[in-house]
């Protein structure tokens, strides 16, 4: 019943766009998507993000039943539906749907940020404030937001909200099919291989499909990529343009503080690319139509930026900006670059150029493939048309020019804002990179698609007229396909296989602890004291915190090992002494003969989850739960 209500309102504001303003409808679904996020954090600044889910609703309801009476009266059609984009975009949805609604998160980044912002959100129907036990305070919230309204509608769950993500990358993935058309076979089919490209890229985040959590790096690339389809699409156009790409980069400034590097890059091309305003000289009536607009454009996302940052501010009184583990200022900057070492300084630069160039990186390998397609079909073009295929060519340029500026800024995020123990080891430097990587591999293939075709139209034509030869483009396109498939066949295999198949949820003891952590808010109190006991594996302390402190809602929680036992047994036993609950995230005789050592008595066996610390006399005992 709930996805019935969030198809109703999506198919009114649908109608209302493509009717009203005449949108390509592959656009139209992102467009739904990140104009509903942008109301709902308006009117979270108001800390009324209830009532902005109520009316999008009501008003996606009414405009529903409005364009279904006119297309019931025959004054209006509905077959703008039948197009690859928005085909595309329902069977995703409904496939992602029955993959996903059952999951739960796996991913470290997960538990310390964003599975934590959305159930923060949903419990306190606000945004993240001094209430809540955000750690990142000054991470911008997009994606968070629309999986708020659309949990709000179907119910919260972790699957809900890996399903609602799924459903903002199938939107922003099906601007790849602008030409609505289902007769345009070549190109769809292209467009398709390019999207099983760029989505396969995900799958070497950690191992897991971006599919399966809910990190923001690879949705950075979609969305410029998006943008940028939009604004070639739309060149000749400058209002669609400017409809369209208004939303679309307020969430991606909002999606990431780097998202402002992706923003820069999408205006750029909007200011290049656009050919009333390239003509603006001959026509200053012209002018003065597209300048506001464009000022509108620039203004409005980083209004929106802004707004963010001053709304952490006023959220977060006694906390400085500097304290935040991202923040970017002048002091900050300093005290970062200051607290680095001589000798992490002076590898850093080699290190961060090998790991760019290393041939053993997908990352590495698709800019390589990549480029070599566009040289490629650039040479083809000329040696059959005898011109130089302009587009590709810019294509080519301006997203290894972009490719470069991001690195650059990816490089000085090492060296200025990172702390030294992450910095060292490039953390999280394949997941930044891929964000670039998917916009410029994006870039290029679109702008590769249009360049084909028109080769093709070229190739095709009979004795002057346009009748093609279908056997030569059925194989011209099979030719073309592997041509971009065959160098990224392992990207597209691998990320595939992930697609299809669900991680293996028996392989996480996160099951486990989230029962325990379940059942003790459920009977026993959202405050209650917790401890975890995570055994002797190596490198899991720190997931069990953060998992424990997503779980339970504070920051107020300890998670001991064997290491700990062994080094510092007083504050083990400091530890016990001031908690109520144990969890056995590992369960071990070390831990059992600890307690044996200290006369610590335990009631019922030893084989459970969840234990009661109980504290009598100044002695302890250890009673089993569950």
């Amino acid at each position: 019943m709930e996805m019935l209500l969030i198809l109703a309102v999506f198919i009114g504001y649908a109608a209302l766009i493509y009717h009203k303003f005449k949108i390509n409808s592959a656009f139209i679904p992102v467009t739904i998507i990140t104009s509903i996020t942008g109301i709902v954090y308006i009117f979270g600044l108001a800390n009324q993000l209830e009532l902005s889910v109520q009316i999008i609703n009501i008003a996606g309801l009414l405009l529903f039943i409005y364009f279904i009476v006119q297309a019931l009266r025959k004054n209006f059609s509905m077959k703008f539906f039948l197009c690859p984009a928005i085909i595309f975009f329902l069977i995703g949805a409904l496939y992602f749907g029955f993959l996903l609604k059952d999951l739960s998160y796996f991913h470290y980044d997960n538990f310390t940020h964003f599975g934590k912002i959305v159930k923060e959100m949903f419990y306190f129907d606000s945004l993240p404030n001094m209430n809540t036990t955000i750690t990142f305070q000054n991470y911008p919230p997009a994606t968070a937001i629309f999986i708020y309204y659309f949990c709000k509608i179907i119910g919260y769950s972790e699957g809900h909200a890996l399903v609602a993500q799924a459903i903002l990358v199938i939107s922003i993935l099906a601007t790849f099919l602008w030409k609505d058309n289902l007769k345009k076979v070549f190109f769809n089919s292209l467009s398709f291989t390019i999207i099983f490209i760029t989505i396969s890229m995900l799958s070497f985040d950690d191992t897991t499909l971006h599919i399966y959590n809910l990190l923001v790096d690879g949705i950075l690339g979609f969305l410029a990529s998006a943008s940028i389809i939009v604004t070639y699409y739309y060149r000749n156009d400058i209002k669609k343009n400017v409809f369209v790409n208004l939303p679309l980069l307020s969430f991606l400034v909002l999606t990431k503080d780097s998202g402002k590097l992706f923003f820069f890059i999408c205006i750029l091309f909007v200011l290049f690319s656009n050919t009333q305003l390239k003509a603006f000289k001959k026509n200053i009536k012209e002018l003065k139509i597209i300048l506001p607009l464009i000022i509108l454009l620039v203004w409005v996302p980083l209004l929106f930026s802004s707004s963010w940052a001053n709304y952490v501010k006023k959220a977060y009184p006694s906390t400085a900006y500097e304290s935040n583990k991202f923040a970017i200022s002048k002091s900050k900057l300093k005290e970062t670059y200051n607290s680095h070492s001589h000798e992490f300084v002076k590898t850093l630069p080699a290190k961060f150029i090998n790991r760019v160039f290393d041939i053993h990186s997908i990352n590495t390998q698709l800019l390589i493939s990549v480029n070599a397609i566009s040289i490629l079909i650039s040479i083809i073009y000329y040696i059959l048309l005898k011109k130089r295929a302009s587009l590709q060519l810019k294509a080519l340029a301006l997203s290894n020019c972009m490719l470069v500026a991001y690195l650059i800024g990816e490089f000085l995020m090492y060296l200025l804002i990172m702390p030294e123990a992450e910095a060292v080891n490039l953390a999280s430097f394949d997941r930044y990179f891929c964000s670039a990587i998917i916009l410029f591999a994006s870039t290029q293939l679109i702008c590769g698609i249009n360049s084909i075709n028109k080769l093709l139209e070229h190739i095709t034509t009979a004795n002057n007229t346009n009748k093609r030869r279908p056997l030569f483009e059925k194989l011209l396109l099979l030719l073309i396909c592997c041509m971009i498939i065959l160098p990224n066949f392992y990207i597209v295999r691998t990320g595939m296989k992930q697609l299809f198949i669900r991680p293996n949820e028996q392989e996480f003891r996160r099951i486990d602890v989230k029962k325990a952590c379940e059942k003790v808010k459920n009977y026993l109190g959202r405050d209650e004291s917790i401890l975890i006991y995570n055994g002797d594996k190596d490198n899991t302390t720190g997931f069990y915190l953060a998992l424990g402190k997503y779980e339970m809602l504070t920051n107020d929680l300890n998670v001991i090992d064997v290491n700990l036992i062994n080094s510092d047994k007083k504050k083990f036993l400091e530890f016990l002494a001031k908690r109520n609950y144990i969890i056995m995230a590992e369960n071990d005789e070390i831990f059992w003969n600890e307690l044996n050592n200290n006369n610590i008595k335990v009631t019922n066996e030893k084989d459970g989850i969840l234990y009661k610390i109980i504290h009598e006399n100044e002695q302890i005992r250890i009673e089993k739960i569950a």
